[in-house]
């Protein structure tokens, strides 16, 4: 079921592949520019990608910003925790 499901992923990117292709190249010809052409397309992907950002990933993004500060916390908590238990063995030791 996995290697079906990213046989499915690799013919969906490259259909999305040929499909930008043949919208750049069509644009191409009705603005008379492939520089404005391939502007334009990539001036649209943007604009969906940020759609995309604030409809559906942004939660997701959030949730996984808050999960690594408190990481990052918890780590630092230890990292001090750990020069304190290292400070009083060497206190002990003598060293």
């Amino acid at each position: 079921m996995g290697v079906m499901a990213l046989l499915f992923l690799c013919v969906v990117l490259l259909a999305l592949m040929l499909l930008t292709a043949a919208l750049v190249i069509w644009l191409a010809e009705a603005v008379a520019s492939l520089l404005g052409a391939l502007l334009l397309v990539a001036g649209l992907y943007g604009v969906v990608a940020v759609v995309i950002y604030r409809l559906s990933l942004r939660a997701a993004v959030e949730q996984l910003r808050s999960r690594m500060a408190t990481i990052y916390e918890v780590s630092a908590l230890l990292s001090t925790l750990y020069r304190q238990v290292l400070s009083i063995v060497r206190t002990i030791l003598g060293g």
